[in-house]
């Protein structure tokens, strides 16, 4: 099982969004998906209920399970016996929940979404303290990466490229992704649906399909990473 990470010590920033995109894009191209919400707002356990098509498996992990490393480890042992995939949603703070999950061996991957804004931003360096931190714990480095996410789509606004930079010059424990998404309204009117965006702007005939273009771009992307990873 591959298990994808998505977290962040700061609130808003397009969490759920990206776990249930994912989960949902999993699963309507035939895997076995398993989305974790961790986070006590409970957006991915709503969109999961809400949803018509039950293509994937819904898990919520109360404080205790998310607080204790040995009982977060157990709930992936047992999940990567039945699915292909786990998609986990962390809520936005730093804490017992996020430190367990970024030192856990079990995850494959973190996501980190960060607004394109510079107070945003600058909250980075925290996030890749605590992955340095967890990279210690582990014992090797979690591959641990930054989506700039809610960027403008005015053509003139470069701030998520300034904000690679300030990544690749002060978070040494991070990467930037290629992919980003925008603020873009098909991304609440999906979720509002429990739709993936890919699906909002095909059942819609959306003539501007871009929300779907950068979903699936980051699909892609990570699925470049676990190649990598495994080689």
């Amino acid at each position: 099982m591959k298990t994808i990470l998505i977290c962040s010590q700061k609130g808003g920033t397009s969490k759920s969004t990206t776990a249930t995109n994912l989960s949902s894009m999993l699963a309507t191209r035939g895997q076995k998906t398993l989305l974790v919400d961790g986070d006590i707002q409970g957006t991915s356990m709503s969109f999961s209920a809400r949803r018509k098509a039950h293509d994937f498996t819904l898990k919520v992990l109360n404080d205790e399970q998310m607080a204790v490393a040995t009982a977060f480890d157990a709930t992936l042992e047992k999940a990567s016996r039945e699915f292909d995939y786990c998609v986990i949603d962390l809520g936005g703070y730093d804490g017992n929940t996020l430190r367990i999950a970024l030192s856990s061996k079990l995850v494959d991957v973190a996501i980190i979404p960060c607004i394109a804004s510079y107070p945003d931003i600058e909250t980075l360096p925290h996030m890749n303290k605590l992955i340095s931190t967890a990279n210690e714990i582990r014992g090797e480095a979690i591959a641990a990466h930054v989506l700039f996410t809610r960027c403008s789509t005015a053509p003139r606004s470069k701030v998520h490229n300034s904000g690679k930079e300030f990544v690749a010059k002060y978070c040494d424990a991070l990467s930037n992704l290629d992919s980003r998404t925008c603020e873009r309204v098909s991304y609440k009117n999906a979720i509002g649906l429990a739709q993936s965006v890919e699906e909002f702007e095909t059942e819609s005939k959306s003539r501007n399909r871009k929300g779907s273009q950068e979903m699936n771009s980051l699909l892609s992307e990570i699925m470049n990473i676990f190649k990598a990873n495994d080689n």
